[in-house]
């Protein structure tokens, strides 16, 4: 299968500079954006069209003559990011794209699965029914959290900006994280070889660590001893559901973590996986940790 034409829809947010960024770096394809804000600031060369994801028309439009199509859509509302993902799906098919990556980068999410997160596998479902069917081959990928981004909002419970951590239950528990450009190098792997993992999730990750061991390597390469704090994964769970019944749209943040941390967490499948066959490079946690901190300014 050959791919050379390719759109990416959401190139803005957390993870989709790191892929437009990567596209347009290996010359391999023609990249098209697909947004809803056609006025947005994008690299020079790259053709942007302007996409009303409520409209079957405007996705099929923006979908026709292109191979693959990658999303990298972020959004803090699970309904409606499910139902911009099956309306992506549907124009995809329609417009004869061969190949689609969806917006459903997480876990072992088949194997674990947790109701913060099952929209995720509904997409997925659905994608492999059509596949089943030869209307479209996918891939999804299941990355983790992403580490640098999540180190600098101390998302894992490191906070590099005030010196604070906040464990889950005992802080051992190992999971697994991926950097947004290892993330945006295997989608380059992937288009570029796309039957190594056809028509299933892919998993991958740069470390399997726990909150403690990226606490000690934190308190070290800050030369400062962190104020440690620790609640369960069942209190945090708690908490996050009365904020999210009090319409908090952030809680869905605290519901994530606890699944992540929690003990049928998704994203701890260890070291198994498939980061060799897409050529993940090894990385060395200490020196992730101060690229970060440098990028902060705290180094």
């Amino acid at each position: 299968m050959s791919l050379k034409n390719i759109i990416q829809v959401g190139a803005t947010g957390t993870l989709g500079p790191s892929v437009l960024q990567a596209l347009i770096a290996s010359n391999k394809f023609n990249v098209t954006v697909g947004t809803r804000d056609a006025s947005g600031t994008f690299p020079a060369g790259v053709k942007v069209v302007q996409i009303d994801y409520s409209s079957q028309e405007s996705l099929v439009k923006a979908f026709s003559g292109q191979d693959a199509v990658i999303v990298t859509i972020g959004n803090h509302n699970p309904a409606l990011l499910e139902e911009i993902q099956m309306a992506i799906v549907d124009a995809a098919v329609t417009a004869g794209v061969k190949h689609l990556i969806p917006s459903n980068f997480g876990g072992d999410l088949e194997a674990h699965r947790t109701d913060v997160l099952d929209f995720k596998i509904r997409v997925e479902e659905k994608l492999a029914k059509l596949a089943s069917e030869g209307k479209i081959s996918y891939t999804a990928i299941g990355t983790g959290i992403f580490f640098d981004w999540a180190l600098m909002i101390g998302f894992l419970g490191v906070d590099l900006t005030t010196k604070k951590a906040s464990l889950l239950n005992d802080g051992n528990f190992k999971l697994n994280v991926t950097k947004l450009s290892t993330v945006a190098q295997v989608i380059i792997k992937i288009l570029s070889s796309p039957e190594t993992v056809k028509n299933r999730r892919a998993l991958v990750h740069d470390f399997y660590i726990s909150q403690r061991e990226l606490l000690k390597v934190a308190e070290e390469e800050t030369g400062a001893i962190f104020e440690v704090s620790s609640m369960t994964t069942e209190e945090l769970l708690a908490t996050s559901l009365k904020a999210m019944g009090a319409g908090d749209p952030m809680a869905i943040y605290g519901l994530i973590k606890a699944a992540a941390w929690g003990a049928d967490s998704p994203t701890a499948w260890g070291v198994d996986d498939d980061s060799k066959v897409l050529e993940v490079v090894p990385k060395d946690l200490r020196e992730e940790v101060v690229v970060v901190l440098t990028q902060m300014k705290l180094r």
